[in-house]
């Protein structure tokens, strides 16, 4: 998509993603999704050529809000949909910035290496909140992150992911191999299985993909004792929803996060 022909700007409840650019006599598009989170986007394009800018940008959409036939009718009745990126190295980034720390503390941290790094965009595709877009490949790979407080082996992993995106641009994209997509990952420094198994569920659309080590999904299935299951034993039980283990953890998390905000209030 050319740099001078489309901006965009997608605000979701937690984050925000934008991709800009110039443009002369735009017009705008607004839609709202039916999900139950508010995601709004907003389009600028060209009055000329708007068919062939305006259909990838829907198409990503629908992936961001896993828009099928199947999803529909999995949300009509209260199932989950396995939500989407809209740059898969956006979200590689940002699921190292969120390693060992709250979600809070990863958008805080996310937002001043877009402040540092990343372009600012015109006065007129400025909106609350989003000023800059997200720093390019490019711009990360050799830049001096841990000067404003990221751990040294973050900053290195940062780097690395974008040197990756460099060399390799449909590293992050959606793919059909989980295990040859994983070992692709997994080679680059700093991301291990679960950030690999992360971005392959959100940014390679992989239905199949689940973080076996995350705390969250052995905590929701803890027995009663309070007894929480290895990773090995995580694999073993979750073969049982293979081919769409994606969708079980997303379920446990649901229900995990339920059960903490149930004890906070006892407390």
């Amino acid at each position: 998509m050319a740099r001078d022909t489309c901006a965009l700007s997608l605000m979701a409840a937690t984050s925000v993603f934008s991709k800009s650019s110039h443009h002369d006599g735009p017009r705008t598009c607004r839609q709202r999704s039916a999900s139950r989170t508010s995601v709004c986007f907003s389009i600028l394009w060209t009055a000329s050529n708007e068919s062939s800018i305006l259909t990838p940008i829907l198409k990503r959409f629908a992936r961001i809000c896993a828009w099928t036939r199947a999803s529909r009718r999995s949300w009509r009745a209260g199932g989950l949909r396995l939500p989407g990126a809209w740059d898969g190295y956006e979200l590689a980034v940002r699921a190292v910035l969120g390693q060992q720390i709250s979600v809070s503390a990863a958008s805080v941290l996310a937002a001043r290496l877009v402040r540092r790094f990343g372009e600012p965009l015109l006065e007129t595709l400025k909106s609350p909140g989003v000023d800059f877009a997200f720093p390019a490949p490019a711009r990360l790979a050799e830049a001096d992150i841990v000067s404003f407080g990221m751990p040294g082996a973050r900053a290195d992993a940062v780097r690395a992911i974008a040197r990756a995106a460099c060399e390799t641009p449909r590293m992050f994209a959606p793919s059909h191999d989980l295990i040859g997509s994983m070992q692709g990952l997994c080679r680059i420094p700093g991301i291990g299985d679960w950030t690999a198994q992360y971005i392959a569920m959100r940014a390679l659309r992989e239905p199949d993909a689940f973080p076996a080590t995350d705390v969250g999904l052995m905590r929701a299935v803890a027995t009663s004792a309070g007894r929480r299951p290895s990773a090995r034993e995580m694999l073993a039980i979750a073969e049982a929803w293979r081919p769409w283990r994606a969708y079980a953890a997303l379920h446990l998390w649901a229900s995990d996060a339920v059960a903490v905000l149930a004890k906070r209030s006892i407390a």
